[in-house]
C-alpha cells in the first residue's frame, strides 16, 4: 500500500539519502509481512497530490519516565571466586 503523507519527524529518504524535515510531503510505501515502511522524497516518488491535508501536531500520550538514578560507590568490589 503507498500513501502520501508529511513527515512526523526528521529522516532521510531511501532513494536519494536527502534529509526530509518535519512537515515535508513524503510517500510511505507498506509491504505486508514487512514492519518497515519505505520512505521517498517528493524527487523520488513524483508529484504530491494536491489534497494532501497539512501536518497535525503530535501530542505526547504520556510523560516522559525520570533518568534512573544510579548509585556511585568508591569502594571494591571484587569477582566472585566461586
Amino acid at each position: 500500500m503507498t500513501e502520501w503523507t508529511r513527515a512526523e519527524r526528521d529522516g532521510l529518504c531511501g532513494g536519494c539519502d536527502k534529509k526530509i524535515t518535519v512537515g515535508e510531503p513524503i510517500r510511505l510505501t507498506s509491504i505486508v509481512g514487512i514492519r518497515r515502511r519505505f520512505v521517498r522524497c517528493q524527487e523520488c516518488a513524483g508529484t504530491v497530490p494536491y489534497d494532501l491535508p497539512p501536518i497535525s501536531v503530535l501530542v505526547p500520550d504520556r510523560e516522559p519516565r525520570p533518568p534512573v538514578e544510579r548509585r556511585r560507590t568508591n569502594e571494591w568490589m571484587p569477582y566472585r571466586d566461586e
